[in-house]
């Protein structure tokens, strides 16, 4: 008899809450992504996608993510055809557990995330610059729009250390990042104005 104790994989992989060093994780960004039924009509799927304003959409069967459509495609089908007719078969998955970096290394933009048994999680947006600029390009230019969000909030106040951290720290998550990925923005920007 085997009795099986899931480890940090595991627990990741149901997209429980982590802390760690090696985040960011794939399971700290996921969010909702538009899902339709497979005997979906292709009609039924370009109203979908029109009332969400979206360019795509998962097709899902049991929880599974069994395709995608996009709405350009669906454009080129006959309204009666079934989504299960048209979609592109079985879109890659990642686990929650996938870190950030080694996503945005493969140069994936957007990664649909599920759970250990394969059902959809939602999706998870990788930042990357525009046009593939490099990490350190990137970096200056989000301190830069930091700064400048600090001098419109402090004007010519001069606030302490810690009052200006918690600022940056407060806008960072504010615009979406794991706290322990604003925590380790903020330890680079630390670590490049000692330079």
């Amino acid at each position: 008899m085997y009795d099986y104790a899931g480890g940090k994989v595991d627990w990741m992989g149901w997209g429980l809450p982590t802390e760690g060093e090696d985040g960011p994780f794939v399971g700290e960004r996921v969010t909702e992504v538009l899902t339709l039924g497979p005997d979906a009509t292709v009609a039924e799927g370009e109203a979908r996608l029109a009332d969400a304003d979206a360019d795509v959409a998962v097709v899902v069967s049991g929880g599974l993510a069994v395709g995608a459509v996009e709405r350009q495609g669906l454009a080129q089908a006959g309204d009666d055809e079934r989504l299960l007719d048209v979609m592109d078969l079985v879109p890659p998955t990642v686990r929650p557990s996938e870190t950030v970096p080694e996503l945005a290394a493969s140069g994936a933009d957007r990664v649909l995330v599920t759970d250990p048994d394969g059902r959809l999680l939602g999706e998870a947006r990788i930042q990357t610059g525009e046009g593939g600029e490099p990490e350190g390009e990137r970096f200056g230019e989000e301190l830069d729009d930091l700064l400048e969000a600090a001098r419109q909030r402090f004007g010519d106040r001069e606030p302490d250390g810690d009052e200006f951290r918690a600022f940056l720290r407060e806008r960072l998550v504010s615009e979406g990042r794991a706290p322990d990925e604003a925590d380790r923005f903020l330890a680079e920007m630390d670590s490049g104005s000692e330079d």
